[in-house]
């Protein structure tokens, strides 16, 4: 169980157990996306859920994750083309 007034972020360590008051405010951004995008990113979401064990994993962390995964991707790639 998690301490009273925090929140779990059970994909980023460093925040796992971060009081509300601890996590770094990011800039807020919007997007717009086609919907078969979107019932990608949610199902993504929902398979991330499950395998977290029920927790919530909202569209807005599932976008993150996954740009900050292809980046990466796309970081690697670029570098073995050199």
């Amino acid at each position: 169980m998690h301490p009273v007034g925090t929140r779990c972020y059970p994909l980023c360590p460093m925040l796992h157990h971060a009081k509300k008051s601890e996590v770094p405010r990011t800039p807020t951004t919007g997007f717009r996306f086609p919907p078969e995008l979107l019932k990608k990113i949610d199902a993504y979401a929902a398979e991330l859920s499950e395998e977290m064990g029920g927790v919530h994993i909202s569209r807005a962390f599932a976008v993150t994750r996954l740009l900050g995964l292809a980046l990466e991707a796309e970081k690697q790639r670029r570098k073995r083309k050199r």
